[in-house]
């Protein structure tokens, strides 16, 4: 099944999610695990924050359990870039210079 949900598309999990086939949790969980079978050869996530995606997972899914939807892709996992101002994470742009710089709000 995992296969099944890291290769799935955005709107796929969207769906999934939407129709309880899947929970939000499940699909964090998978991809979770993927991250940490092959970030370490490809170094493409540098911050994990698998505990807060987790309970923001459990949060999502709890809304859909009292049908409030925040869009779309409700409960869908994503990665962002460091280039962007993430609040509470390391956001370097790309410069040694922001090696440090952790934004108080996101972009």
């Amino acid at each position: 099944m995992m296969n099944e949900i890291i290769f799935s598309s955005a709107t796929q999990l969207a769906a999934a999610i939407r129709s309880k086939t899947l929970s939000s949790v499940e699909v964090v969980e998978q991809h979770l695990q993927r991250i940490a079978e092959v970030n370490p050869l490809l170094n493409a996530v540098v911050q994990i924050r698998a505990e807060a995606a987790l309970e923001e997972a459990k949060l999502a899914d709890d809304a859909l359990k009292r049908d409030d939807q925040i869009g779309p892709l409700h409960g869908v996992p994503m990665t962002i870039k460091d280039s962007l101002d993430t609040e509470g994470l390391v956001s370097t742009g790309g410069t040694a210079g922001r090696s440090s710089y952790v934004p108080t709000r996101d972009a």
